[in-house]
C-alpha cells in the first residue's frame, strides 16, 4: 500500500511538476509541497538557511561535516569551534561511524546508545 506522499514522490521522479501532479491526482498543493520537501539529511551535505529538523530553528546548517577519515582530535576541534562540549568527540565519532549522527549549527543529536542531544554553549 503506497501513501499519498509516496505517490507524489514517484510522480515527481518521473518528471512531473507539482502543478501536473495536482492536475493528475487532485491532491492539495500544500500536501504536494510537503511530500516533495526533504525530510532528513545525513551528516555531510552543506545547506544554508534551512530549518533544523530537530529544533526547527532557521539558520545556516552544515550537515554531514564528518568523513570516514575524520579523526577524534579533528572532531574535538570542530565541536569546540561550534560551541559544543569537546569531550563528546569519541561518542560523536562512534555515532557517525554507525550512521546515527545529526549535526547542525543549532543542534547535535545521536540516535545510538550515547543518546546525545546538545545545543551549542554560546
Amino acid at each position: 500500500m503506497t501513501t499519498q506522499s509516496d505517490e507524489i514522490r514517484e510522480l515527481a521522479a518521473r518528471g512531473l511538476s507539482p502543478q501536473q501532479i495536482r492536475e493528475v491526482t487532485g491532491y492539495d498543493r500544500r500536501n504536494i509541497e510537503k511530500a516533495l520537501r526533504p525530510v532528513h539529511r545525513r551528516v555531510g551535505r552543506p545547506t544554508t538557511k534551512q530549518r533544523c529538523p530537530l529544533c526547527h530553528r532557521l539558520g545556516d546548517q552544515t550537515m554531514n561535516k564528518l568523513t570516514d577519515e575524520t579523526t577524534v582530535s579533528e572532531i574535538r576541534a570542530m565541536l569546540e569551534d561550534d560551541g559544543y562540549d569537546p569531550d563528546l568527540a569519541e561518542q560523536v565519532k562512534r555515532a557517525h561511524d554507525t550512521g546515527c549522527l545529526m549535526w547542525t549549527a543549532q543542534h547535535l543529536v545521536t540516535t545510538d546508545a550515547s543518546r546525545i542531544n546538545a545545543v551549542p554553549q554560546r
